[in-house]
């Protein structure tokens, strides 16, 4: 059973015309669980995944599913990298 429920139906379009472009790529950036009780818990995989079939299912254009998640650590080694350049 999924993890939460699933979204609403998107709503039906006003007229039969087709949209302007055919989207053929889904972004996710920074997955997180809002609930302290599920700290340390690895349930973004499994939110991309039912989103991204959800998101499939509304829009069958949709070929290429990507993350651009927070990279942990990035922004530390970052900023000594940039420090030591401008020593």
């Amino acid at each position: 059973p999924p993890l939460f429920p699933p979204p609403p139906p998107p709503a039906a379009a006003a007229s039969a015309a087709p949209p302007p472009f055919a989207p053929t790529t889904a972004a996710f950036y920074s997955i997180s669980s809002p609930f302290s009780g599920l700290r340390g818990v690895p349930v973004g995989g499994l939110l991309i995944k039912q989103a991204a079939a959800s998101l499939a299912a509304a829009e069958p254009s949709l070929r290429t599913f990507v993350t651009l998640s927070p990279v942990p650590g990035f922004r530390t080694w970052l900023t000594a990298r940039l420090a030591r350049q401008r020593a």
